[in-house]
C-alpha cells in the first residue's frame, strides 16, 4: 500500500523517465547470489564514490515535497559493503574493479515515509 512517483528528466535534447548514474568500484568482488549477483567491496577504498551516491539520494529526496520522513535506503545498503545486482553474464568473477550503474526510476511513499526506487547493474 504505497504510492509511486516516476522521475522524469528532460532538456531540449533528451527526455528520460529514469536516471542512470555510473560508479567505479575498486577492490571489489562479484559472486552469484540466488538469481542475482552480489558485489562486495571495501568501504574505505570506495568512500568518495559511495559518498557521491549518498549525496545523490539526499538531493533527490530533498527535492520531493513531503511532510513524511525520508528513508535513505541507498545509504543503508551501501553501509553493508555490498550491493545486489541484476544478473549479468558479462561480469567476470576474476576482476577486482567494476563499473556499476544505479538506475533510479522513482520515489515510493507510504503513510509514514518515502524513499527512492533503484536498481544496481553492471
Amino acid at each position: 500500500d504505497s504510492y509511486f512517483y516516476t522521475i522524469h528528466y528532460s532538456d531540449c535534447n533528451v527526455y528520460l523517465n529514469h536516471i542512470v548514474y555510473e560508479i567505479d568500484i575498486c577492490e571489489s568482488s562479484i559472486e552469484p547470489y540466488y538469481n542475482k549477483l552480489k558485489c562486495s567491496y571495501t568501504i574505505d577504498s570506495n568512500k568518495e564514490r559511495l559518498q557521491e551516491l549518498v549525496h545523490l539520494e539526499r538531493t533527490i529526496l530533498g527535492l520531493f515535497t513531503s511532510k513524511l520522513k525520508p528513508s535513505f535506503k541507498i545509504h543503508e545498503q551501501l553501509k553493508k559493503a555490498f550491493v545486489k545486482l541484476t544478473n549479468d553474464t558479462n561480469a567476470s568473477e576474476n576482476e577486482n574493479n567494476y563499473k556499476l550503474y544505479i538506475k533510479i526510476s522513482g520515489i515510493w511513499e507510504t503513510e509514514t515515509e518515502y524513499g527512492i526506487i533503484y536498481k544496481f547493474f553492471i
